[in-house]
């Protein structure tokens, strides 16, 4: 029971405290919170993943995407010569593959800034809508692609799906977890990075094989959420009342916002110089170095990206009971520790009759660690740090940050590989160390009110209330 004073603190009948008695309920998964999850999930970030692994490779055609690779070299000869009478050499083919998986990067980056000004102007959920007419129209592109011949329709495509993703990941957590109850936020904004997740491992299979009323969605009476609503009001009504609206100049302006938005996009960031797409362009090769053959090595790469998935999943109800900062920097220590012990088995491979076995648990130890949390809270944690006005705005720039940073990655990491080597796994590691320190440096700095700082409490008051 919890009782509530009256606005003016006394009863204008009998001059005394006026209490309104309420019963409070544990939050808990509705049924239609959970089809908003599932169906923006399925709807909205799957399809960004399964863009990302069924033709994306930070180093070309690798193994894993061979048939991708030739499939799509055929056609990007038939189309050039059809069109310009001219046979592509090793070289130009390579910068037109190079073209093709790049060019989604440039439109992820796009649609990230793109999700600031959707979000504000057409809502959150008309946001998604506008991604979804996107990603539609890029889907025609790519199926005409193929009856036209022409390899433009398929670099416009790509690029119109990148703008697409870039509003999902930008818009769609702050979505969930402003649909969801507080304490049930951590685990809604997991399902952005879920559905990424498990896009990606359905990508590389197939390249493998030829709102509705918030009282009704949190299934909880009006008067339990006049508090919270009032107080989106209010940030908005603040919002209307500043000279400026809030916008992407403005909140990189305000000095007040200057560390949240430094940690959301050295997360966002981070999250991709940490050398995830590098280690399952490895593993295909680590695997066949312990004995097993191509297809089979190909086989403990798709295992691979199910014990990512896997991860994600576990991750959901790990967001609901554990502190986040805690939870993260776990991750980041445990990732650096097997990013280095990944580079040193690599780099020995030849030379020690059980390395191969001890790549094998760098490989998947790091899959692990990284799903932990690096995999999914950068995704999210934004909307936890930011109010309402500025929120899109920081929300796009850490998306941004993310796309930049796969961008990066997408076209360093053949220079580094042929410098470096195994050796690449060491500057990843550095990063993810740098980024243990960063965080763990916030904790002095961070403003004593963000969820981020408060989880704690909420796991507390979690438990009370089990």
């Amino acid at each position: 029971v919890k009782f509530i004073n009256h606005p003016l603190g006394v009863n204008s009948q009998k001059h005394s405290p006026c209490f309104q008695e309420i019963s409070i309920t544990r939050p808990s998964w509705t049924r239609v919170l959970i089809l908003a999850g599932v169906a923006t999930t399925i709807g909205s970030s799957l399809p960004v993943g399964y863009n990302i692994g069924v033709v994306n490779s930070p180093a070309g055609p690798s193994v894993m995407h061979l048939d991708t690779f030739k499939v799509i070299k055929t056609f990007c000869n038939e189309s050039v010569y059809s069109h310009y009478g001219t046979v592509l050499g090793k070289g130009g083919l390579s910068f037109l593959w190079s073209t093709i998986v790049s060019v989604f990067l440039v439109g992820g980056t796009i649609g990230s800034l793109g999700g600031s000004v959707f979000a504000d102007r057409a809502g959150r959920k008309g946001a998604l809508v506008v991604s979804s007419i996107i990603g539609a129209v890029a889907g025609v592109l790519f199926f005409a692609s193929k009856a036209a011949n022409s390899v433009e329709m398929l670099i416009c495509g790509r690029l119109l799906v990148g703008v697409s993703s870039g509003l999902i990941t930008s818009v769609m957590p702050m979505y969930l977890t402003e649909l969801a109850p507080r304490l049930l936020r951590g685990s809604m904004g997991v399902l952005c990075p879920l559905g990424v997740t498990f896009g990606v491992l359905l990508g590389q299979i197939l390249s493998l094989y030829k709102i509705l009323e918030l009282a009704c969605i949190r299934n909880a009476k009006e008067e339990m959420l006049d508090h919270e609503i009032q107080e989106l009001k209010l940030e908005e009504q603040d919002c209307d009342a500043t000279e400026n609206s809030w916008n992407i100049i403005k909140v990189l302006m305000d000095k007040s916002l200057l560390l949240p938005l430094l940690l959301v996009c050295s997360l966002q960031a981070g999250q991709q110089f940490s050398g995830i797409n590098a280690v399952f362009y490895y593993s295909v090769l680590i695997f066949q170095s312990a004995g097993l053959s191509l297809e089979n090595s190909q086989l403990a790469t798709i295992a691979a990206g199910c014990c990512n998935l896997l991860m994600a999943i576990i991750s959901i109800p790990v967001m609901a009971k554990f502190n986040r900062r805690n939870t993260l920097q776990l991750s980041l220590v445990t990732t650096a520790f097997f990013l280095i012990l990944l580079g040193l088995a690599i780099y020995f491979i030849s030379q020690v009759t059980w390395m191969p076995y001890l790549s094998i648990v760098g490989v998947l130890g790091f899959v692990i660690c990284y799903g932990i949390a690096l995999g999914p809270i950068p995704y999210f944690i934004g909307s936890e740090l930011f109010e309402v006005g500025p929120r899109p705005s920081a929300m796009a720039l850490g998306s941004m940050a993310n796309w930049g940073g796969n961008l990066v990655v997408g076209l360093c990491f053949q220079s580094m590989l042929s410098l470096m080597g195994a050796g690449s796994f060491f500057i990843f590691a550095i990063v993810v160390i740098a980024l243990f320190f960063f965080v763990r440096d916030q904790r002095e700095r961070s403003n004593s009110n963000s969820s981020f700082m408060q989880t704690r409490i909420f796991v507390k008051t979690t438990r009370i209330a089990s």
